[in-house]
Formats: structure tokens, sequence, C-alpha cells
């Protein structure tokens, strides 16, 4: 993300020691991190993102919606869910949280651009041996 210039070398969280991982500190630390990372993005985003975002649109809209209604909700279940409406995704719930939510999705959003950016870097990466990462 530094490399991107999303984020200064200060902004970066400094690297534990090996040993037990604290996930809380983690779990508390990371969504900053990701927030002010995906703000700088999308004040100016990039030809790949874009692509990235029209190319997976079928899946990601959706998903990143699905992912922003979860933290409202307090992470429970969909199931669980108070709004029938998000529950059974009808399309003025949809259309209202992606309003309301808005924030939160393209958070979600520039989270799956990392993952997917992340994740072909490694299958680049592999050897050849492992071809059956690539499909």
């Amino acid at each position: 993300m530094a490399s991107d210039g999303w984020l200064t070398a200060d902004e970066i969280p400094a690297e534990r020691p090996v040993g037990p991982i604290d996930y809380g500190a983690l779990y508390n630390e990371r969504p900053v991190v990701l927030k002010k990372a995906a703000d700088r993005l999308l004040a100016s985003p990039s030809p790949a993102y874009e692509a990235f975002c029209r190319e997976h649109s079928f899946w990601l809209e959706d998903y990143a919606l699905f992912m922003a209604l979860k933290r409202r909700f307090g992470m429970k279940s969909w199931t669980e869910w108070p709004d029938e409406g998000a529950r059974l995704h009808t399309p003025e719930a949809v259309a209202r949280y992606r309003m309301e939510l808005r924030e939160d999705v393209e958070l979600f959003t520039y989270i799956q651009y990392l993952f997917f950016r992340q994740w072909e870097a490694l299958r680049t990466y592999l050897p050849v041996s492992y071809t059956h990462l690539r499909a």
C-alpha cells in the first residue's frame, strides 16, 4: 500500500516480532489502516482499480454490500439481521443501503481489489509445479 502511495511509511504499523499473534490488536488496527488507504485510492481511482471493478461487477457489488450490511448488523449471520428487507435483498433495501453504507461498500470493494492483486502476485510467483492454482 505504501508503494502505491496510499499510505506513508509512518502510517504502516510496525512489524511485530515472531511469536504469538495478538488477533485482537490486528482486528482493531487493520480496518483503520485499510480505510485510510482506500480513501486515498478512491480520491483518484487508478485505471487498474476501475478495470477490476468493471471486470468483477457481476459479484463484487453484492459482496461489498453484504459485508457492509454484516458490519452494520454487528457481524451477525444474515439470517439474524433485524431488517427483513436487507435479509431478503429487496430492491428497496438494496438501494437504500447502497447509499447509506456507501463508505463501507467502497472499503470492502477496495479490500477485494487488494486481495486480488496479492493473489495474482502469488500465482505469478509460484513455480510451474503449482499450475493447478493458476486456473
